[in-house]
């Protein structure tokens, strides 16, 4: 408090910059100094404080942090808003908090924000990232490729289980675009069908385990209706195209010899029924000529009167006394002769069969040494008498039998005529 040079000055301003000493009572920080003073402007990182307001060289922004390039932590030190304890404001490209990090990638996963020229699809989330892994189907892209999460063969199509069409995600060859690859099991092109189903008939190819006869035409297969006789089996029943009524032959129409193949029980196996007007055993005989004599049965308006006969016909030659009419004429077997009457030795009255002018109804002729009218006697020319007899004299007289004889035959032939009916050809 001495003023020894007596100057007149301040004896606790030393450097005489007109503060007093901070150690006197005065603001002077540095009394030694005139130009450290709280009038002066500090002279930021020289270590020394300038205008003494006592605060760090080194922390210009005064926000309590020293600058980094001065040992300290902040990385701005002209802000003080710019510090290691300031909250960061993203997408700025401010580093507010000093962390050194990039200011375009707030989850810190080392990827900017795709919105900011980088390629985080999601910059709030370190998980993901183009480095991250794909988790499928939980509708979050973690792998920013920007891909639908729905879609992990990356064909072009969701999975059918999440919406979508493709019935197998994890094989890009299989989807609703491509072309199906029949009967490996792989349904290609996810339509649902049946892999071995080719035509899309509703029925599996029989060569895998299936019914139908022809996988590649929809219009074969069990539940199809027959075509017959285009040489395709469409119900696929195995059978001949040509054996419609299936009875083990093919339609003589097509090479095979059954003549009705609408009617199972005709083919050449089979037993023939006599005149139905059917050809059962299709042997192309008619039906009405049961024994094959090439006449038809008089009962259905041909000729033959015994139709089980093949030796009974018009065109038999008749054997005599045998009870059978070979020749189907309508007379008597037991009439040779045709005169009306049946031989004496079948049951009848006439005594020469052989000869139609002898019969019991005979006008006896005298002198022709014959029993004319059978009745046991032959008449002579003398009348003395039948048990004589002598040769006619008379030509005329000895003609008359074989006269008579004529007569009668033509006779019974225009008999015969008037009762035969036409013959009807079948």
């Amino acid at each position: 408090g001495v003023d020894q040079n007596c100057d007149g000055a301040n004896d606790y301003d030393q450097d005489g910059d007109s503060e007093n000493s901070d150690a006197h009572g005065g603001p002077d920080c540095n009394d030694t100094d005139p130009a450290i003073n709280t009038s002066a402007a500090d002279t930021w990182y020289d270590g020394v404080d300038q205008n003494c307001d006592g605060v760090s060289d080194y922390d210009q922004d005064g926000d309590g942090e020293d600058s980094d390039a001065h040992g300290g932590l902040d990385c701005n030190d002209t802000d003080s808003g710019v510090n290691t304890s300031a909250a960061e404001i993203w997408y700025d490209g401010v580093d507010q908090n000093c962390d050194g990090m990039s200011d375009y990638d707030a989850d810190a996963d080392g990827e900017n924000s795709s919105l900011h020229g980088g390629s985080d699809c999601n910059d709030t989330d370190p998980a993901i990232n183009t480095s991250a892994t794909d988790a499928w189907y939980d509708g979050v892209d973690q792998n920013c490729d920007g891909a639908s999460d729905y879609d992990q063969d990356g064909d072009g199509e969701d999975s059918d289980a999440h919406g979508g069409l493709d019935c197998n995600d994890t094989d890009q060859a299989i989807n609703t675009s491509a072309t199906d690859i029949c009967y490996d099991g792989v349904d290609q092109n996810c339509d649902g069908a049946s892999d071995y189903d080719q035509d899309g008939d509703g029925e599996d190819s029989d060569a895998h385990d299936g019914l139908d006869c022809d996988d590649t035409d929809s219009g074969v297969n069990t539940s199809a209706t027959e075509v017959w006789y285009d040489g395709v089996d469409q119900n696929c029943d195995g059978a001949s195209d040509y054996d419609q009524d299936g009875d083990g032959e093919d339609s003589d129409a097509h090479d095979g010899l059954d003549c009705d193949d609408t009617d199972s029980g005709v083919n050449t196996s089979a037993t023939e029924i006599w005149y139905d007007g059917v050809d059962q055993n299709c042997d192309g005989a008619s039906d009405y000529d049961q024994d094959a004599d090439g006449e038809d049965s008089d009962a259905h308006d041909g000729l033959d009167c015994d139709d089980t006969d093949a030796g009974v016909n018009t065109s038999a030659t008749e054997v005599w006394y045998d009870g059978v009419d070979q020749n189907c004429d309508g007379g008597s077997d037991y009439d040779q002769d045709g005169d009306g009457e049946d031989a004496e030795a079948n049951g009848g009255l006439d005594c020469d069969d052989t000869n139609p002018a002898i019969h019991s109804g005979a006008q006896e002729i005298h002198g022709d040494n014959l029993d004319n009218n059978c009745d046991g006697t032959v008449a002579s020319l003398s009348g003395g008498g039948c048990g004589c007899s002598s040769q006619p004299n008379n030509p005329a007289a000895a003609a008359l039998p074989w006269i008579l004889l004529f007569l009668t035959l033509g006779w019974r032939r225009a008999r015969r005529a008037q009762a035969r009916p036409a013959k009807h050809h079948i």
